[in-house]
């Protein structure tokens, strides 16, 4: 997903479906615990690598869902 620089802020991205796995990674939104944490003190960029990781983290649980 693109971020678009042009917005002031970024919204988090829970989508209150919080259940953590082993790596302490949320299966709602893909975000790690430590993501979560510091999530209202990150700068802009730093919320938007949180986000291309997270996307990044959604795509290799649900490509590893279906290869099994």
């Amino acid at each position: 997903m693109i971020y678009n620089k042009n917005i002031p802020n970024i919204e988090k991205p829970c989508i209150k479906k919080c259940c953590l796995n082993e790596n302490d990674v949320c299966l709602g939104c893909f975000r790690t615990l430590d993501d979560m944490r510091t999530w209202h003190k990150s700068s802009r960029d730093e919320k938007i690598k949180m986000l291309s990781l997270a996307e990044v983290r959604k795509d290799t649980h649900y490509d590893s869902k279906t290869l099994s």
